[in-house]
Parts: structure tokens; C-alpha cells; sequence
């Protein structure tokens, strides 16, 4: 995502004619496409120094790298998302950009609005897998800590709602907890401040009621 919000692509495709079409196109849609590259390497290269946000990958390409090589060089090292160009329905073809994770796949002669709700669906849901590993990595560290807790002896208490982790992996009410392993008993009160905001909202509630 280039500085002022707009979507930066790259393009690659052999064909300058072809390539250069396709970036007016893209500009006219209000995307950025500055960066075109013919061949594989040189799409691999170039991904490395723009980090596009998403890459237009014609499949057919000279040299010794195809299109469906160079993306998935481009989304293992970098996660960059990639839809395929082509004027080939091959059914191998297709099955090989499947297995490399290929966002979408356009076929030649495209319309804009082909190519621009391609366009939108893939970064949607690209950013929805990003989002999705986030929530994971996030949650394996929650974890890690909890099993460092309980290894350490602390008691794992939920922030939000104050529930127990047993040793089942099971989360109860603090007063469960305490009353089956200890025999605690309790019975309920408000402390100072507590019964104050009470009597607070009572007086409120006198004053201007609903």
C-alpha cells in the first residue's frame, strides 16, 4: 500500500504493447501500476524492492521461469497475493496456479470491471487472511503464556470475565474454583466504594429517572 492510500500493483507481462495497456487500464481504475516487469526473474526481483500489494502475472513467459514459478516465489517470500493472466484455458495450467495459491485467474481479452472486481476480492481477501494469522499467532501466545503460568503455579484468570483455567482446561467462576479445591464459602457484599457508585446511581435515578 503505497503512502497515500492507494493500491500499488505490479504488472508482468512479455508483451510491451499488451503490458501497457494493461497499467492505463489499472491507473484509469485508480490503482498505481508503476512497476511492470517481462519476465519471472525480474517480477521476483522487483517484488522484493516495491512490496506490491498485489501482483498481475501473465502464466506464459520467456525464460526459464513461468509465470506460476515466479508467484509462488513472490507469495512464499514475501506474502504478496497474485492473479493470473492468460489467453490459454488450459486445464493444466489452471491446476498448477491452483496448487500455488493463485488469487484468481483472468483470461485474454479481459473487461475493466473483470479485472477490477478481481482486483478488489483478492486484496479483501488477502487482508482477511492476514488479519486471520494475526488473531492465531496472537491467541498461541496467549498460550504459551497460560502454559507458562500454570507450569510456574500461577492460577490463569481470564482479563475479561474473570473466569479460572482448572486443571481439566476448564474455566470456571472464581467462586467454583475456591469452594471445590479449597472449601472456600462465600457470601457477597459490596465494598465501600462499590455500595458509594450504588448509592450514586440510586440518587441519579431519583433525580432524573428514565
Amino acid at each position: 500500500m503505497m503512502g497515500d492510500g492507494m493500491v500499488d500493483l505490479m504488472v508482468v507481462e512479455d508483451e510491451s504493447i499488451v503490458a501497457k495497456d494493461i497499467q492505463s487500464s489499472l491507473e484509469s481504475m485508480g490503482y498505481s501500476a508503476s512497476c511492470v516487469a517481462s519476465t519471472g526473474e525480474e517480477a521476483v526481483r522487483l517484488a522484493a524492492r516495491h512490496r506490491p500489494d498485489l501482483v498481475l502475472m501473465d502464466i506464459r513467459l520467456p525464460g526459464p521461469m513461468d509465470g506460476i514459478e515466479a508467484a509462488q516465489e513472490i507469495s512464499s517470500r514475501y506474502e504478496v497475493p497474485v492473479i493470473f493472466l492468460t489467453a490459454f484455458a488450459d486445464e493444466d495450467l489452471i491446476r498448477r496456479a491452483c496448487e500455488v495459491g493463485g488469487y484468481g485467474y483472468l483470461m485474454k481479452p479481459f473487461q475493466e470491471r473483470e479485472v477490477y472486481a478481481s482486483i478488489e476480492m483478492a486484496i479483501a481477501k488477502h487482508r482477511q487472511e492476514q488479519q486471520r494469522e494475526e488473531r492465531l499467532r496472537h491467541l498461541e501466545t496467549e498460550d504459551q503464556r497460560r502454559r507458562g503460568a500454570e507450569q510456574s503455579g500461577m492460577i490463569p484468570i481470564c482479563a475479561k470475565c474473570k473466569k479460572i483455567r482448572n486443571r481439566e482446561g476448564d474455566w470456571e467462576r472464581l467462586e467454583t474454583f475456591f469452594s471445590l479445591r479449597f472449601g472456600t464459602q462465600f457470601t457477597h457484599w459490596l465494598c465501600p466504594n462499590c455500595y458509594d457508585e450504588e448509592m450514586e446511581k440510586l440518587h441519579e435515578w431519583d433525580d432524573d429517572p428514565p
